[in-house]
């Protein structure tokens, strides 16, 4: 199956994207109201940025973040901040997801931004992210809020980098475009 790895840049991506997370976001927080998703989708648009991955001309997953943490009002430049990550089940267990993160790090070591630091956040509900997280990062606490009991995660980003640098190294012949 061929993936097309792809950041959103222009107006009709964003529109795409949003339309995805509007249909989607109850996959990863049941408690989330409407409005809130509507600010998440801002925040990354103002503060950070999407990748997303597309099957047969349809996006099949994303992951969203932003440069900084909302609670640090973006102020802490050094740190990405995973917000969301939605694959949809029937590609959770092909190369979207890899692809999806080779091309966040690659974007990540062409910005201009020092970034030393990866937080990750999930619903404590949401198994398939807390395992993924898990595997990737070391969990650092847990919250509540009005929307859940969030699990919280974080990574040096060399760390992260190593982690998939490894799966880059087994897999070369992977183009970003999945072939």
């Amino acid at each position: 199956m061929a993936f097309h790895i792809d950041k959103c840049e222009t107006d009709e991506q964003w529109y795409r994207f949003s339309e995805f997370f509007i249909k989607h976001y109850k996959k990863m927080n049941p408690a989330l109201d409407p409005e809130s998703a509507l600010v998440e989708i801002m925040m990354y648009k103002e503060h950070g940025g999407v990748y997303y991955g597309e099957s047969r001309g349809e996006i099949a997953g994303f992951i969203a973040y932003s440069v900084g943490t909302p609670d640090m009002n973006f102020e802490d430049s050094s740190t990405v901040f995973i917000g969301t990550v939605i694959i949809l089940e029937q590609f959770r267990f092909s190369k979207l997801l890899y692809l999806g993160w080779r091309a966040f790090i690659d974007g990540m070591m062409g910005a201009e931004i020092p970034v030393t630091d990866v937080y990750f956040l999930a619903v404590k509900e949401n198994e398939y992210l807390n395992a993924m997280y898990s595997k990737m990062a070391r969990k650092t606490g847990e919250f509540q809020s009005n929307y859940g009991v969030h699990c919280t995660y974080s990574t040096q980003f060399h760390e992260f980098i190593r982690r998939y640098g490894k799966m880059s190294a087994r897999n070369k012949s992977l183009s970003r475009d999945g072939h």
